[in-house]
């Protein structure tokens, strides 16, 4: 697999990336909630599931600041190495999924998924991440999850691309 630098690694986030300010949904107030950013988020893999050759992992961030923020839409993702270069590899949105804003309060939780295909049916032509780099949306820092040993991933040509879907306010997930 071919590693992209930090340049080429913001210009990937970009699109995940959108400035300004959001209302909170349901917010009686018209004062702008600010985005929710890395500094202000905790992140771990709430749980892990399996289906055919593909894992499913439910990442959950946790607003950790003293202030309200706001999350919406999909968290770009980058596969790290053992040296924390990123590996050229595309994550997709997973398509047909609604895109809520979530308003989260001091201490509030909101998840999304990451599925791949794992290198089973693939052969040789796989990889291994040593960490999963997410980036909130809105923001070109990431927060990373370290997979002591390594993960397998099957290479883009034969198992596809990675994908995410958006985030939501529980850890089940339903198209509702």
């Amino acid at each position: 697999m071919e590693r992209v630098g930090p340049r080429l690694a913001a210009g990937a986030v970009a699109l995940a990336l959108a400035g300004g300010m959001l209302l909170a949904a349901g917010s009686a107030s018209s004062r702008p909630m600010p985005r929710c950013r890395v500094g202000a988020l905790t992140m771990r893999v709430a749980s892990v599931s399996a289906a055919a050759g593909h894992r499913y992992w439910n990442i959950e961030l946790r607003n950790r600041a003293s202030a309200s923020c706001v999350l919406q839409g999909f968290p770009a993702i980058g596969l790290l190495d053992h040296a924390r270069g990123l590996f050229a590899v595309t994550v997709a949105n997973q398509p047909g999924w609604p895109d809520p804003r979530i308003g989260l309060a001091p201490g509030q939780r909101a998840y999304f998924t990451f599925g791949f295909t794992v290198p089973g049916p693939c052969g040789t032509h796989s990889f291994a991440a040593y960490a999963l780099a997410v980036y909130p949306p809105s923001d070109s820092r990431y927060l990373a999850v370290t997979v002591p040993g390594g993960v397998a991933f099957c290479g883009t040509r034969v198992g596809g691309d990675p994908v995410v879907y958006p985030l939501r306010r529980g850890l089940a997930l339903s198209a509702d």
